[in-house]
């Protein structure tokens, strides 16, 4: 597995990324072809930079090429569309298990939410770098993390608002 550091995801990513990056290994394209193809695929969600850059590098991770731990994984998913009605539920099992980090997150933000009900920004990029050393990257990473789970919809507020539990996902 990759050094911690190199598994902080920090984009906010909303589900229409994970969309588009789920339906390149499953479009039969061979595999050297499938990040140039997501590139493409990204252009249509998010500017020409992000689609060939850093967005495209963490969606390669969840399903181009995840780390060989989860593989497995992430092939069943890819293979049984039809067990996830909702594709979100699929996208975030996916970033979960390929991104610790997003795991550490959901975990503090599950933590607070059970003892009372919401976190600060500030509260959450704390227990970030507690867990994962102070780097500026963890606390870019703890925010946009959870930005991605706004975007989801399973977590609320932000920014000068507290964070508190959204929607459940089934």
């Amino acid at each position: 597995m990759n050094s911690r550091k190199n598994m902080i995801f920090d984009r906010t990513l909303w589900p229409e990324l994970f969309d588009a990056a789920y339906r390149i290994p499953t479009s039969g394209a061979p595999f050297k072809d499938q990040r140039q193809l997501l590139t493409v695929a990204l252009r249509d969600h998010t500017t020409e930079q992000e689609a060939g850059n850093k967005t495209r590098k963490l969606l390669t991770r969840v399903y181009i090429n995840p780390p060989l731990e989860v593989l497995p994984l992430i092939q069943w998913a890819l293979q049984h569309p039809e067990q996830f009605p909702d594709r979100r539920v699929m996208h975030l099992g996916a970033l979960l298990a390929t991104f610790p980090f997003v795991g550490s997150v959901a975990a503090a933000l599950g933590k607070a939410f059970s003892l009372g009900g919401e976190i600060t920004g500030v509260d959450l990029r704390r227990r970030l770098v507690a867990e994962w050393g102070a780097r500026n990257m963890v606390e870019l990473g703890a925010i946009k993390t959870a930005g991605t789970l706004r975007k989801f919809a399973i977590v609320d507020g932000g920014g000068v608002q507290p964070l508190r539990p959204g929607l459940v996902l089934e």
